[in-house]
């Protein structure tokens, strides 16, 4: 009684990565998303007001062209607000610092 080998199974065939490509991803988020990290870091208030912009911008021509680049989008939109928000929040607080020096400084006879 001699015992068979399993069955080999088909090789499988990889598909064609053509047929699966992603999406392209939009320019214009792209360029949103450099303008906030640039807002944030080199450029603080033109980088963080353009990123919101190009962001918004963004949004409804991938929606409409139906391309990549969505979170990043909506990335760039998320941080120029910060970066908007900790330059308010900077000004604030070095106003308040020079009103509390100027408060404490001795007054002239």
């Amino acid at each position: 009684m001699s015992i068979a080998p399993p069955p080999v199974a088909a090789p499988h065939e990889a598909p064609d990565a053509a047929a699966y490509r992603a999406p392209a991803t939009d320019l214009l988020a792209m360029l949103a998303i450099g303008a906030s990290a640039a807002g944030v870091t080199v450029l603080p208030l033109l980088g963080s007001l353009a990123g919101i912009v190009l962001g918004a911008i963004a949004l409804p021509r991938i929606r409409r062209a139906g391309s990549g680049g969505r979170p990043l989008a909506i990335g760039a939109i998320v941080l120029g607000a910060l970066g908007l928000v900790a330059i308010v929040a900077g000004i604030v607080l070095f106003a308040a610092g020079f009103a509390t020096l100027f408060q404490n400084l001795p007054s002239a006879p």
